[in-house]
C-alpha cells in the first residue's frame, strides 16, 4: 500500500496515532523504527532494510550491544545529574523522565537486563551512591566527580574555614582584652595595696584615687570607644612608646643568631644598660654579651619557682607562680608586696621571666650534709 501524501487526511491520521510513546514489543532498535501495531511490526521485520541490518549485528554483536550500552549509560547519567544532582532518588522516578524521549535507547537493547540490575551495577561502579529500601525498591544518588564541581566545593570549604577562622581570632581577641582589662584591674588594686600599706607605715593618711563616673548619654560613647580600640588595636601598638623590659637577675632566652653559642641559649641578666642588657650564659659562665632587649625574649619557670615582674606597675618585684594557662597565654604569679603581704595576679607570657637561683657554694652544702657522709655513703 503506497504511504499517504503530506498533508491529506490519512497522513494527518497516521502521524496523530504516532505521537508519544509505542509499545515496546513493536519497536526495533537495530533499525530504530517504532510500528503501531503486530502487523507493521510483522512487515518491517520481513522488509529487506531490516535483513540488511541483521546480518551487519550478526558479524560483530559485541560491539551493536556495547554502543547502545554506552549511550544509554551517558544520557541516563546526564538526567540524573541535571535533574535532580546529587539528591537521593527512586530509580523508577528517573527512568519514567528518560522514557518520556520518543528516541531513547531502550533497555532490551542493552546489556542490563532490568532496572535493578542496572541500578545495582552503578552502585558497584561508583557512578552514585545506592540503597534498597523494603517496600519502594532502589533509590539512588549521583555522585559529582566533576573536576570543575570538585574545585567549587573546595573553594567553599576553604572559604568557611577562613570565615570560621577569622570569627575565631576575632572572639579571641576580644577575650584577651576583657581579660587584659581584669589583669589590669588586679595590678592597679595590688598597687594601691601596696602604696596604702607604705603610707600607713610612714604615720600618713592614704586617699583613694576615686572612679570617674559617666554622665547619663554617655555610655554609647564609652561602646563606640571600645569598638575603634578593637579595630585598632594594631595601630596602638605601632604608636605607643617603647618600654623598657629587661630587668636584672631575670633569666632570658637569646633570639639572636649573632653570636652561635648564645643562639637559642639561655642566660640571665647581668646588667641593664637603657635597652640593652649584658647577658651571662648558663652553661659557659665566662662568657658574657651586650644583646638588644629586641633579640631577648622571657622564660616561663615550672610551677612553684621564683619569677620577676618584667613590665607593668609591679615590675622589679618578685613572686611565685601558681598557675599556667597555655591557651590564654597567661600565668598566675602570687606577687610579694612586703615580707609579710602578697597578691595574686594574671600576667601574660611577656610579662614575667624565670628569677636567676644563685647556685650554693660547697661549704654551705657541707653544713647541711657532711662531706664525709656522703663520701662513706
Amino acid at each position: 500500500m503506497p504511504k499517504a501524501e503530506r498533508g491529506t487526511p490519512k497522513d494527518i491520521a497516521n502521524r496523530q496515532k504516532a505521537k508519544g510513546l509505542q509499545k515496546l514489543r513493536w519497536y526495533c532498535q537495530m533499525c530504530e523504527k517504532q510500528c503501531r501495531d503486530e502487523n507493521g511490526f510483522k512487515c518491517h521485520i520481513m522488509s529487506e532494510s531490516h535483513q540488511r541490518q541483521l546480518l551487519l549485528c550478526a558479524q560483530n554483536p559485541n560491539q551493536f550491544q556495547d554502543k547502545f550500552s554506552k549511550t544509554f549509560l551517558d544520557d541516563f547519567l546526564y538526567l540524573l545529574k541535571r535533574r535532580w544532582g546529587t539528591k537521593r532518588v527512586w530509580n523508577n522516578t528517573v527512568y519514567n523522565e528518560y522514557i518520556m524521549d520518543r528516541d531513547h535507547i531502550h533497555m532490551n537493547a542493552t546489556k542490563w537486563l532490568t532496572l535493578s540490575e542496572f541500578t545495582e551495577w552503578l552502585g558497584k561502579e561508583g557512578y552514585a551512591e545506592c540503597d534498597y529500601q523494603d517496600g519502594k525498591g532502589w533509590f539512588l544518588a549521583y555522585i559529582d566527580r566533576d573536576p570543575q564541581t570538585l574545585a567549587r566545593k573546595k573553594e567553599i570549604e576553604k572559604m568557611m574555614r577562613k570565615q570560621d577562622r577569622e570569627e575565631d581570632e576575632q572572639n579571641f581577641k576580644i577575650d584577651m582584652l576583657i581579660k587584659e582589662g581584669k589583669m589590669k584591674e588586679a595590678r592597679e588594686e595590688a598597687y594601691l595595696k601596696e602604696q596604702r600599706n607604705r603610707m600607713e607605715a610612714q604615720g600618713d593618711t592614704f586617699i583613694a584615687p576615686v572612679a570617674k563616673k559617666c554622665k547619663f548619654g554617655e555610655e554609647k560613647k564609652t561602646t563606640q570607644i571600645a569598638s575603634i580600640e578593637i579595630k585598632s588595636n594594631q595601630k596602638l601598638k605601632v604608636l605607643a612608646k617603647p618600654v623598657r623590659w629587661v630587668q636584672v637577675g631575670a633569666v632570658v632566652k637569646v633570639k639572636s643568631n649573632s653570636i652561635a653559642e648564645f643562639h637559642k641559649q639561655k642566660g640571665f641578666v647581668k646588667e641593664v644598660n637603657g635597652f640593652r642588657a649584658v647577658v651571662q650564659h648558663l652553661k659557659l659562665p665566662k662568657m658574657k654579651v651586650q644583646f638588644h632587649e629586641d633579640d631577648l625574649e622571657t622564660v616561663i619557670p615550672q610551677v612553684g619557682r621564683e619569677v620577676v615582674i618584667m613590665k607593668g606597675d609591679l615590675a622589679k618585684k618578685t613572686g611565685v607562680l601558681k598557675e599556667i594557662r597555655q591557651k590564654e597565654f597567661c600565668v598566675l604569679v602570687e606577687v610579694k608586696l612586703t615580707e609579710d603581704e602578697t597578691t595574686e595576679a594574671f600576667f601574660k607570657f611577656d610579662e614575667v621571666s624565670k628569677k636567676h637561683e644563685k647556685k650554693k657554694k660547697v661549704e654551705e652544702l657541707a653544713k647541711i650534709v657532711p662531706i664525709e657522709s656522703v663520701i662513706n655513703s
